[in-house]
């Protein structure tokens, strides 16, 4: 679940007084922590992805990240991570995975989420196996 909230000066949840028609938070939260982190096994994983903010729209791409979470860069520009699988939506499965994020083509597909839709994707991180 994503979502935007935005948070005082002492890390309370901010709220308005009044009702307000659009929201945009300042921070977004994956299932409701700040910047979470997931290790990963070399394997495929399925993730499902809900839009819980109220207006915001969102643009998902991989990037790939050194162990301290900071983007790496080839050229100046943050390395693309793996591309991912979208097999499903708020209707069902798909009929075929699209493929999207591949890192191959950097006019790829996004996963673009409008407010309270859903995916369901696929990623492989099987590349991605500690090298120590």
């Amino acid at each position: 679940m994503i979502q935007d909230r935005s948070f005082t000066r002492d890390g309370q949840l901010f709220y308005f007084k009044s009702w307000m028609p659009e929201f945009f938070g300042n921070v977004a939260l994956v299932n409701g922590r700040v910047w979470p982190r997931l290790t990963v096994e070399p394997r495929k994983y399925r993730f499902r992805f809900l839009n819980a903010s109220n207006a915001r729209f969102y643009d998902l791409k991989l990037f790939e990240s050194d162990a301290s979470g900071q983007p790496l860069r080839v050229s100046g520009q943050p390395a693309p991570g793996p591309a991912f699988y979208q097999i499903g939506s708020d209707g069902g499965f798909l009929p075929a995975p699209v493929k999207l994020n591949d890192p191959s083509d950097p006019r790829s597909l996004r996963l673009l989420l409008g407010v309270a839709e859903g995916a369901d994707v696929v990623i492989d991180f099987s590349a991605y196996a500690c090298r120590h």
